[in-house]
C-alpha cells in the first residue's frame, strides 16, 4: 500500500503507541506466518489500520506477548498474538498485491510487465498459504474475483485519461470498502465500508498530490494533471488553485472517517489509536504533501515504524 495512514506520534500515551506497535508487529508475523517470509514486503502502515479498525468492529480485544524477531535480535518486542483480524489482514495485503500484479499482467508493457510476472508465481502462493493456514476461508467465496473486478474498473479510467479525481479516487475507495467489510455484517459492515471508503479516497488524493511533478515529467497519468492541465503546477510545485482545492475536498473525506471512528467502542483498546490516526496523523499528512516543495514528501518507509 502507499504508507499514509498513520499516527501522529507525539500525541499518543506511551501505552497507545505500544500498542499501535505491537498491532504492526503482529501484523508483519501473521504475514510471515500465513504467507512465507516474502509476504512481510507487503507489510504497511495502512494495512496497521485495517488489522486495528477491524478489531475494534469486530470486538475482537487484542492479547500481547514479547517476542525476538530477525530485525530486532538484542531485545524483545512487544507484540499481538495471532488472531482473527491479524489473519485478516495479511491475507489482505496479499490479495491486494495479486490484483495488481495481475492487472499489470494485462496492461503493462516492458520491465513492469516482466516484474510483475516474475512475482505473480509467489504472490498466489502466498494467498494460498494464508488461507490454509487460517484453517477457513478468510474472504467471502469469489474475493479475489469482486478485488480483481474493482482494481480493473480504476484501471480502465485511469487508461481513459478520467479527468476526475472525484470519479478516480472514488473506484480505489470501492476497493479499500471492499477490502474493510468483506465478511461482515449489519451496522458493522455499513460502519467498515464508511471507512474503508474514505481511507481509500484520502489515500488515492494524497498519493496523486505527491506524485505530481514526478507523473508529468515521466508522462503517467495523475488525475490531478488530468484535470487542471497545465494550472496543476506552478514553479515545479503544486499549483495555489490545487491546493486550495484539496484544503476544501480531503478535510470533507476525513471528516467521514471521523464519523466511522466515533461509532466505535469507545472502550476498545483501538479506539484511541483510531482516533489519533483520523484525527491527528491523516490531518499531518495532508498537511506534509500539501505543504511540500517541488520533491516528494519525505515519510517514514512504508515498512518501518519511527522510533521502534
Amino acid at each position: 500500500m502507499y504508507g499514509y495512514v498513520r499516527p501522529y506520534v507525539p500525541e499518543l500515551k506511551v501505552g497507545e503507541y505500544e500498542r499501535y506497535k505491537a498491532v504492526y508487529c503482529g501484523l508483519c508475523r501473521a504475514l510471515g506466518r500465513s504467507g512465507g517470509q516474502t509476504a512481510r514486503m507487503t507489510l504497511s502502515y495502512d494495512l496497521t489500520f485495517l488489522c486495528a479498525f477491524r478489531m475494534a468492529v469486530e470486538g475482537v480485544i487484542p492479547e500481547y506477548e514479547s517476542r525476538r524477531c530477525v530485525m530486532h535480535m538484542k531485545e524483545k518486542r512487544l507484540t499481538v498474538r495471532d488472531n482473527p483480524c491479524l489473519a485478516y489482514g495479511a491475507a489482505a495485503s496479499v490479495l491486494i498485491t495479486r490484483a495488481k500484479l495481475e492487472d499489470d499482467m494485462k496492461d503493462e508493457g516492458g520491465a513492469r510487465r516482466l516484474r510483475a510476472g516474475l512475482t505473480l508465481p509467489f504472490v498466489r502462493s502466498m494467498l494460498g498459504k494464508a488461507e490454509k493456514a487460517a484453517g477457513k476461508d478468510i474472504f467471502p467465496e469469489g474475493a479475489g474475483e469482486a478485488v480483481f473486478g474493482l482494481i480493473r474498473n480504476l484501471s480502465g479510467l485511469e487508461e481513459a485519461g478520467c479527468p476526475s479525481a472525484d470519479e478516480t479516487a472514488g473506484a480505489f475507495g470501492e476497493v479499500l470498502s471492499y477490502i474493510f467489510s468483506a465478511g461482515l455484517e449489519g451496522d458493522r459492515k455499513a460502519l467498515a465500508e464508511k471507512a474503508g471508503d474514505a481511507c481509500g479516497r484520502f489515500i488515492y488524493i494524497c498519493d496523486a498530490a505527491d506524485d505530481l511533478g514526478d507523473d508529468i515529467g515521466k508522462h503517467r497519468y495523475n488525475p490531478l494533471a488530468a484535470g487542471w492541465g497545465d494550472m496543476a503546477l506552478s514553479g515545479g510545485e503544486l499549483s495555489p488553485l490545487v491546493k486550495d482545492s484539496l484544503r476544501i475536498s480531503l478535510p470533507l473525506t476525513l471528516s467521514e472517517m471521523g464519523e466511522a471512528a466515533e461509532a466505535l467502542d469507545p472502550s476498545h483498546p483501538m479506539t484511541p489509536i483510531i482516533k489519533n490516526i483520523v484525527y491527528l496523523g491523516m490531518p499531518r499528512t495532508m498537511d506534509n504533501i500539501l505543504g511540500k516543495t517541488g520533491k516528494k514528501s519525505e515519510s517514514t518507509p512504508k515498512g518501518s515504524l519511527e522510533q521502534r
